[in-house]
């Protein structure tokens, strides 16, 4: 296929990202006036009740703005030549994909954020200046899938997003900049992320145009420090009311509101998404998940220490995410019964 010249000098970028956090960056690129020469992102997916295939909010959005885009089902057996500016070639699903690449013809930049896929080096090869992504911590900590429910779940005061150069390693590359904010003590994983995004968007908007004029330069990340963000999975959002209460309130908040922390009553399967954590009082201490008070606003649950979880916000199964004030219109939730 023939390599497609560009006709003017703006930056040529590809943007790689999937879920509604990569699009403030997106925003931030588009509003440099960068060429978007091409938007990746990961392949529709079932969703809903419907199971109907839905497109991630990155496609929609380079969809409304023009944008070409690419969903390889895989990246991963992309090579390249020994030779000088030998094309990308590839087996597979991602032959195509090298293809689409390859008749672009000279790009500046790729910017990587929440894409879902190891990037292999024949891609971070591939632009002039490289790679860089937007990476929700302050690196080294919380390398990985999940850094903004795992800084929440151990009880971080800070956090914040750093630009870094995308190297082989998972998330090691050098930092061009960083960025923080406090962890606010009733901060939820949505409320957290939102934050996140609005913050990469606007450190990205300041250190792209430097790095693209080589103006800035990346420092290596400390070796002190580091630590792993692991996937947060179905267990991860289980509570267990044998831990202390600040436990479970950060757990509480660090699944909040997808998928939801979980525990079971009177053999159900029940959401928790808001609490409070709640000094003990006058309260009788009890057995750790055992409902102390119901109130008009609040079921109040004991936990292993001197303090309870206040749950605020609750779902049944089938039934949607209420307050616990209009649960209590319909269901009878007792003082004695026992979560867990």
């Amino acid at each position: 296929m023939s390599r497609i010249e560009p006709a003017n000098k703006k930056p040529r970028i590809i943007f790689f990202g999937t879920p509604e956090f990569s699009v403030p960056a997106l925003t931030a690129l588009v509003e440099l006036d960068y060429e978007i020469a091409l938007v990746v992102t990961q392949p529709d997916k079932p969703a809903g009740r419907g199971q109907q295939l839905t497109p991630p909010p990155v496609k929609e959005f380079a969809l409304k703005h023009g944008f070409p885009v690419a969903q390889p089902t895989s990246i991963k057996n992309l090579v390249r030549g020994s030779d000088a500016g030998a094309p990308l070639v590839g087996t597979g699903s991602a032959a195509a994909f090298a293809e689409t690449l390859n008749a672009l013809g000279p790009i500046d930049l790729f910017v990587v954020i929440a894409y879902g896929k190891i990037i292999p080096q024949a891609l971070l090869d591939f632009p002039k200046q490289g790679c860089i992504n937007v990476h929700a911590s302050l690196l080294p900590r919380w390398r990985g899938a999940a850094p903004i429910q795992r800084a929440i779940e151990s009880g971080d005061l800070e956090t914040g997003v750093c630009i870094m150069k995308l190297e082989a390693g998972l998330d090691t590359g050098p930092v061009y900049s960083i960025a923080r904010i406090p962890i606010a003590r009733d901060e939820t994983s949505q409320t957290l992320h939102d934050r996140l995004a609005d913050l990469g968007s606007r450190l990205l908007k300041e250190c792209a145009p430097q790095i693209l004029s080589q103006s800035i330069d990346p420092h290596p990340q400390p070796d002190e420090g580091i630590t792993y963000a692991e996937r947060w999975l179905t267990p991860d959002c289980e509570i267990i009311w044998a831990k202390p209460g600040i436990e479970i309130d950060r757990r509480i908040r660090a699944s909040a509101p997808r998928p939801g922390a979980f525990t079971q009553l009177k053999g159900e399967r029940v959401k928790i998404f808001r609490a409070v954590l709640e000094p003990r009082g006058t309260l009788t201490p009890q057995p750790p998940g055992t409902i102390v008070e119901v109130n008009r606003s609040q079921v109040i649950v004991a936990t292993s220490s001197d303090d309870y979880i206040a749950i605020e916000e609750m779902q049944f199964p089938g039934r949607k995410r209420l307050a616990v004030e209009e649960i209590l219109k319909s269901r009878t939730i007792s003082k004695g019964e026992l979560f867990g």
